[in-house]
């Protein structure tokens, strides 16, 4: 999988990590939250399952900075466009929050080289 730094250049990544019976997909749920301060991001393969684990990672940051009533708006948005990626580019992702005051900002990078 292509690794390149994150929408933002900040922080730090933490790369999806392979499953021991070698499935092209990582280990999904048992991926962490990874955040500084104001940021989140995680780096996720192009599978179907892939929009609800992005929903439940994006939930989990919004309950982690005080922002849950965001969490049902900013959840659907991710969910789209991490679906649009997985259907039509076909390419890992990144999506990423960047947290501002009591907003949030969601973004979703691919791996594609286009």
């Amino acid at each position: 999988m292509n690794r390149h730094a994150s929408p933002s250049d900040r922080g730090t990544r933490h790369p999806v990590t392979s499953r021991p019976d070698g499935s092209p997909w990582a280990d999904l749920f048992a991926q962490p939250l990874v955040r500084d301060g104001g940021e989140a991001y995680w780096d996720l393969p192009a599978a179907p399952e892939t929009a609800s684990v992005a929903r439940r990672l994006v939930r989990e940051a919004l309950a982690t900075w005080n922002l849950s009533g965001l969490a049902d708006d900013m959840a659907v948005v991710v969910s789209e466009v991490v679906t649009n990626a997985v259907v039509h580019a076909k390419f890992a992702m990144i999506p990423s929050l960047h947290r501002q005051g009591r907003g949030v900002r969601g973004e979703v990078a691919d791996h594609s080289p286009v």
